[in-house]
């Protein structure tokens, strides 16, 4: 074993390299975004020698306060004000101020079907006031096209490189290490507009999450099916309804490493078997409030459920955070939204999300259960 200095050093240079690598990844895909960018401009709206047409483009810019970045919950919440957590974190507070950057580009190509097929592309960078460890990039593919009057197709990908976690121990090296993952997601879905008022959606996604050389035994795989119902009452009130199904492998997960890591749980650490079966339920409300503040304003009150149930067959005492687990992820959102002229919108948001959950292991339910606050204000510029 080798002295306290020298394995300190050592852990410096591997987060070091860590960090290095992250910044580098996270400065490819800021460039990538600039290049598109770059291709929005100069090949804008028009000429008909190409086979794609711009057919709009917006920049946003959103300003949140987020009570919680981590989600850490109560237990957590208060070793960090007191210093006493049992892993290093890098935080400086547990709240902060986030900014988002996102823009978007539309386009429409030559007509397929006697109809154009319709391209959508979204790239955001958030950036975090006082924790910059945080910050992150995600890009966004949207294509739809209507094959009759009423039938759509839609395809949607979406790519997130390097989201942080938490610092976690890495069972390999048995050192602390950051905790992020690479999010990769596709869906397929079909729409169908049965008269003015009422569509309905029926759409299926496949994700990846695939985490850092440290934590690979987190790897999952995950299927998504949903069904959407919405119903416009009128021209200022409209109702949407969603229910889904998630199907998670945990397809990392190595039964062999695992069994003696029950003494660990206190600490968050992941271990086990993390493959779960999630049902979704979300309900929305949107109502045109012309009346009070003007023909442009919308309310809208959102509220999503999603009730995991793991899956694992493992025991308790060799799995306790996942073994018999019930987890409810609940989701409120209050939004007001107005244009503020032909091409400048914003919005004022409220979001509440908290987690409650169900174990026979007392501290996992410390461990896990969060309430999170978020207020942003969105600002979006039509360019065109």
């Amino acid at each position: 074993m080798c002295p306290l200095s020298l394995c300190g050093e050592k852990l410096a240079t591997r987060n070091s390299h860590l960090e290095t690598a992250i910044t580098m990844t996270k400065f490819k895909t800021t460039l990538i975004l600039l290049t598109l960018l770059q291709f929005t401009f100069f090949y804008c709206p028009a000429a008909a020698s190409y086979p794609f047409r711009m057919s709009g483009l917006r920049l946003e810019i959103t300003s949140n306060y987020d009570d919680n970045i981590l989600r850490y919950s109560d237990r957590d919440l208060e070793r960090f004000e007191n210093n006493t957590e049992y892993y290093p974190s890098k935080l400086t507070t547990v709240d902060d101020w986030k900014n988002e950057f996102t823009a978007k580009a539309y386009f429409e190509s030559r007509s397929i079907f006697s109809r154009p097929l319709k391209i959508k592309y979204f790239g955001k960078f958030a950036h975090y006031y006082r924790n910059s460890f945080r910050n992150y990039t995600n890009h966004t593919l949207l294509l739809s096209q209507y094959i009759t009057r009423n039938l759509e197709i839609h395809f949607k990908y979406f790519y997130m490189p390097d989201y942080y976690l938490r610092e976690y121990r890495d069972r390999n090296s048995d050192e602390y290490h950051s905790c992020s993952f690479d999010d990769n997601q596709a869906r397929l879905g079909i729409n169908y507009r049965f008269s003015k008022k009422t569509e309905m959606t029926v759409q299926t996604q496949f994700e990846q999450i695939y985490y850092n050389q440290y934590f690979t035994e987190y790897d999952s795989e995950l299927m998504l099916y949903e069904g959407i119902l919405e119903h416009k009452f009128s021209l200022d009130f409209r109702v949407n309804l969603k229910i889904g199904f998630c199907v998670s492998e945990n397809i990392g997960y190595q039964p062999s490493l695992n069994g003696a890591e029950s003494s660990l749980f206190e600490e968050d650490t992941e271990y086990g078997d993390s493959s779960y079966e999630e049902e979704i339920y979300q309900a929305e409300i949107r109502y045109r409030m012309k009346k009070l503040w003007g023909e442009d304003t919308w309310f809208t009150l959102q509220y999503k459920l999603r009730h995991r149930i793991y899956t694992t067959d493992n025991s308790l005492e060799s799995d306790p955070f996942h073994a018999g687990r019930l987890d409810d992820r609940n989701r409120a959102i209050l939004e007001i939204s107005r244009s503020l002229s032909p091409r400048l919108n914003a919005a004022l948001k409220y979001t509440l999300e908290w987690r409650t959950t169900e174990s026979d292991c007392q501290s996992v339910i410390e461990a896990k259960e969060f309430q999170q606050n978020i207020f942003s204000l969105s600002l979006t510029y039509k360019l065109f």
